[in-house]
């Protein structure tokens, strides 16, 4: 089940957000053996970052480091963003996704 859900980020800001991945039945979908994706896009910038996973409890961390935070607040105020898990078997899967908003302080 995808998580639709806006994020709102400092430009300038270290940014770290968790997502937990459950299913229909609000029961943690365990993600032992995968990856994870974060691609943010405002304008014609586009990040990408890898999502640190804790399989066992499913949950994926993103960290949005201030230079690409900086670089996605200097593009536009409001853009999209996914994130993806991929299975050990390559099987990718969006958790999560939704408006990126990109707020000044």
């Amino acid at each position: 089940m995808t998580t639709r859900v806006s994020l709102y980020l400092r430009p300038g800001d270290d940014e770290t957000r968790l997502f937990k991945y459950l299913d229909s039945a609000g029961v943690v979908v365990p993600l032992t053996g995968f990856t994870a994706s974060w691609v943010g896009t405002v304008g014609a910038t586009t990040v990408t970052i890898t999502g640190s996973v804790d399989g066992v409890n499913g949950k994926v961390t993103v960290t949005v480091p201030k230079a690409s935070t900086t670089s996605l607040g200097t593009a536009g105020s409001n853009g999209h963003y996914n994130l993806t898990v991929t299975s050990a078997g390559g099987l990718v899967t969006s958790i999560a996704h939704g408006p990126l908003v990109m707020q000044s302080h």
